[in-house]
Formats: C-alpha cells, sequence, structure tokens
C-alpha cells in the first residue's frame, strides 16, 4: 500500500509531493520527480510524447511549503490524469448543475465525478482534483 502526501526533505526543508511505503521507500511523484530523458514506455510512445509536452514543468528543486507541493501535484493530476467517458446506460446530474448527463470523468484512479459537457473545463475540474493524502495499492 502506497501513501501519497507531500514530504519535508529532511537536507534543505523544501517540500515534493511524494508516494512511499515500507518495502520501497519514499520519492517523489507529479512534476516534483523531475525530468528524465529515459522514460520508462511501458504505457506507450503516446504517454512519453504527453509528458514531453509539459517538459518544463518538471523539477527537482522542491518547494517552499507544503501547499505548493500539493498545488505542483494537482496541476499534473490535471495534465495528465483526467479521463472523459460517457456511460449510454445511465443518466445522472451534473455535480456542477444539476443537469442529467451521462457524462463523467475520472482523475487519477480513485475520483470519479458526474459532470456535463459544461462543465468539464479545467477551472471546474481543478476543485475536485486532490492534492491531498491517499492511499492505494
Amino acid at each position: 500500500m502506497n501513501y501519497d502526501k507531500p514530504r519535508q526533505r529532511e537536507k534543505d526543508k523544501r517540500w515534493d509531493f511524494t508516494t512511499g511505503n515500507r518495502r520501497s521507500g519514499v520519492h517523489p511523484i507529479g512534476y516534483c520527480q523531475g525530468w528524465r530523458e529515459q522514460w520508462d514506455e511501458q504505457d506507450g510512445q503516446a504517454w512519453v510524447e504527453k509528458l514531453r509536452a509539459h517538459k518544463d514543468k518538471f523539477h527537482t528543486d522542491g518547494h517552499e511549503t507544503e501547499q505548493e507541493a500539493r498545488e505542483c501535484y494537482k496541476k499534473y493530476q490535471l495534465d495528465h490524469n483526467v479521463r472523459v467517458g460517457k456511460d449510454a446506460s445511465s443518466q445522472h446530474k451534473c455535480k456542477e448543475c444539476g443537469a442529467w448527463t451521462q457524462s463523467f470523468v475520472t482523475i487519477g484512479q480513485a475520483t470519479m465525478i458526474i459532470l456535463c459537457e459544461d462543465h468539464q473545463g479545467e477551472e471546474i475540474l481543478a476543485k475536485y482534483v486532490s492534492g491531498g493524502d491517499c492511499w492505494h495499492s
């Protein structure tokens, strides 16, 4: 089980958004992990190209505050882990306006939000992206 959260570095007291567990230790994730020229292409060339489009956002210099690290990871989630879908077999009310819709948005592995097409912009999605602590396997 991994635990994702901002953690403060011992050496310079800067903050990174990290993941960690007892077996593999703790390491930065999202943009805080820094850019690697040789990404593992197991997810395919399209994924690597998507990362490359945001190359300038990757860094290893950390953040001044815990909140900055959270915001950095939220931006990473918005840039890389948002999926829009439709369920033609059901309708639910949009969380923003209450209109009936078959559309939904998933963010990462754990968050699904019912949002109509009119409310799937980055500004609205940012309200639902977690920059907080979470457990996952």
